[in-house]
């Protein structure tokens, strides 16, 4: 997802991994914010390149 241009905090979120955002008072405490239009955005980019990587290979198979 890096790659991809997808902030860290966003993959952390997506991945529901404790990220670094959360090693703080703020974070921890008062960032309350659900980053699910952050999350959904992603994903989409993600299932895009997905999609692109399952195109080229049955293009490739095919001899396209």
């Amino acid at each position: 997802m890096a790659a991809l241009g997808i902030d860290r905090v966003v993959t952390g979120k997506v991945l529901n991994h404790a990220s670094l955002d959360r090693d703080t008072i703020t974070g921890s405490v008062y960032d309350r914010h659900g980053y699910d239009d952050e999350k959904r955005r992603a994903l989409e980019r993600w299932a895009e390149h997905l999609a692109e990587i399952v195109e080229a290979g049955t293009k490739a198979q095919k001899g396209d």
